[in-house]
């Protein structure tokens, strides 16, 4: 019964963040090269980040999301935490944080290595 309660889970989550992504396509979040349509990896690994937002930011307003060229990445990103949600070529999504004291940009694999991190 667990692992059912669990599937249900992703599959509202994944419905989520479905919803989500269709809803800011139509606002001003996306930059302008995104209104002429995405590739199948980024629509991918944009429902890949909107479901970790759902998971785990979802009352964190959202700064942009966009399009990393230098790196592949699509990504959310939230401003008052300095923190970049992404995801490169449809893949598992990672985190990036800037950390201003270190003048550094930091990588997660994950929420749980980030917030450790945080919580130091």
């Amino acid at each position: 019964m667990g692992d059912l309660r669990v599937l249900n889970n992703q599959a509202r989550m994944h419905s989520y963040a479905l919803w989500l992504f269709f809803y800011l396509s139509m606002t001003t979040y996306f930059k302008e090269d995104f209104n002429e349509g995405i590739a199948y990896c980024e629509a991918k690994g944009l429902a890949n980040c909107f479901a970790e937002y759902a998971m785990h930011w979802n009352s964190h307003p959202i700064g942009m999301v966009g399009f990393n060229e230098n790196y592949g990445n699509v990504f959310i990103y939230l401003e008052e935490q300095g923190i970049s949600i992404a995801s490169c070529m449809g893949q598992s999504v990672h985190y990036v944080y800037y950390d201003y004291q270190r003048d550094e940009e930091l990588e997660f694999n994950n929420y749980k290595e980030l917030n450790k991190y945080l919580s130091k």
